[in-house]
């Protein structure tokens, strides 16, 4: 008899994928800094303290304003193999063009028991476990898609509250808003007055 609420489990798991669709709209969330490199601490005041995701289906836009870095936005379009980083660099507007995959943690994503409201949304508990072992735990809303494919290749449900890290430095991002609305396909272009430049360049010039 106990293999019943097994498989029944199994099955309301399956029919809410099923029945997943892509988001359209803005989410809004507060960042929180959890750990830095050595030499950095200290440093969150001047780092971004919002993030804002701009999503049509698989297509998403993150941005992040600073008084240390400016506007920061990563763009990664629908169907493409490549993340694009866009900046300001010396008065002009340039991106980094990013291999799909490059520098992302890989992860095994595990289903755990557990809810959370979440700025008005129920979510569900997940863990996403990297190859020694560690853990950090998220929260998803599974009737949309996760459009952080990038980052999380193996989650299937749209994430509220995850970790991130990027240059050593790791964050915690918590949903505040979400606001479903359409989103126009030029969210997802690069300027026509944005100039790619060379990463190797561009820590040439850093250094």
């Amino acid at each position: 008899m106990r293999k019943w609420p097994v498989l029944l489990g199994f099955l309301l798991c399956a029919i809410t994928l099923v029945a997943q669709k892509p988001f359209e709209g803005r989410i809004h969330y507060s960042v929180n800094y959890l750990s830095f490199p050595d030499g950095m601490e200290g440093t969150e005041l001047a780092l971004p303290q919002q993030m804002t995701l701009v999503i049509n289906g698989a297509n998403y836009r993150m941005q992040q304003a600073s008084a240390l870095a400016g506007d920061l936005v990563w763009i990664r379009p629908e169907g493409g193999d490549t993340v694009y980083q866009l900046f300001d660099f010396m008065g002009r507007k340039v991106y980094l063009a990013i291999p799909l995959g490059k520098g992302a943690a890989k992860y095994r994503i595990v289903p755990k028991e557990g809810e959370l409201t979440l700025a008005g949304v129920e979510c569900s508990r997940r863990f996403a476990q990297d190859a020694s072992g560690e853990h950090k735990e998220m929260w998803v809303w599974e009737r949309y898609k996760n459009p952080l494919t990038n980052d999380f290749p193996s989650l299937k449900s749209l994430p509220l509250q995850f970790d991130m890290e990027r240059n050593g430095i790791r964050m915690r991002f918590s949903v505040e808003r979400i606001i479903e609305e359409p989103i126009d396909q030029t969210y997802f272009t690069i300027p026509s007055n944005a100039v790619r430049i060379d990463e190797g360049i561009l820590q040439r010039i850093m250094n």
